[in-house]
């Protein structure tokens, strides 16, 4: 026989709502006050304190957040970083505008609802790192690579992202529009139901890549190598499909 005893609900003390801020689709900010907080805060003027409550997607994981050195919230506008390795720095919500990364190293790092704006990463690393709900608009990726990374949801606006390593990445669903994917490896990638309008994928390995329902019309695709691409109800306009049936080795008259 088992007994159940019932829990009152621990309250800490009483406070009361005074904003709410929604940050992206899936971060909400919410400022709460109370005289009871008096003692709950940090020395200052401001009485600043951060409690993190991480919910997961309906039937999604919990993201992984780092460990390490906060910057979160920071703002980063023309900073400049030369072969620096960054190991579980939390950057979430962090705003990093027109800043140039070069030779860096990103380990187990948190980007989730970061902002990157006009920045470029040329030849990083990005390894194990959280990018949930994070936003690229107007990047340059040229020659990252992104290992064993968390790559959705993200929010993609435009950018060159030539030569990048995202072979294995889980992108189905993503709105990839308009990116520049020259000779990107993109091999065994999930690409399913992802919007791929107006890329230029020439010269990109795009073996074994799951690109069923796809959208590809627009798509610059010569040199692109899609052997044992998955490619059902994939979309390609009239120019997209005579190319992939001239790859497959069909005579087009």
């Amino acid at each position: 026989m088992t007994i159940t005893q019932a829990v009152r609900p621990f309250v800490l003390c009483e406070t009361e709502v005074v904003h709410v801020e929604r940050l992206s689709p899936s971060f909400v900010r919410v400022h709460l006050a109370g005289p009871e907080l008096a003692d709950f805060g940090t020395d200052g003027p401001g009485y600043d304190q951060r409690i993190k409550l991480v919910l997961p997607h309906d039937g999604g994981p919990l993201p992984v957040l780092g460990g390490g050195e906060d910057w979160y919230a920071e703002e980063l506008v023309g900073a400049r970083f030369t072969s620096c390795t960054f190991t579980d720095v939390d950057l979430t919500e962090a705003t990093i505008r027109g800043s140039v990364f070069t030779d860096c190293r990103f380990e187990r790092c948190a980007f989730n609802a970061s902002v990157h704006e006009s920045t470029a990463y040329i030849t990083c690393t990005f390894s194990g790192c959280n990018l949930f709900d994070s936003t690229w608009e107007g990047c340059k990726l040229s020659g990252s690579a992104f290992e064993r990374c968390t790559t959705r949801p993200l929010r993609l606006v435009g950018g060159q992202w030539r030569g990048v390593w995202l072979r294995g990445a889980n992108l189905s669903g993503q709105d990839l529009t308009g990116l520049d994917l020259r000779d990107a490896d993109l091999s065994l990638a999930d690409l399913s139901g992802a919007v791929l309008r107006d890329c230029v994928l020439s010269g990109a390995l795009v073996r074994e890549t799951d690109l069923r329902r796809a959208d590809l019309r627009g798509a610059t695709l010569e040199g692109v190598d899609l052997r044992e691409a998955r490619l059902g109800e994939t979309r390609l306009d009239l120019a997209g499909a005579v190319l992939l049936a001239e790859l497959s080795g069909a005579v087009v008259d």
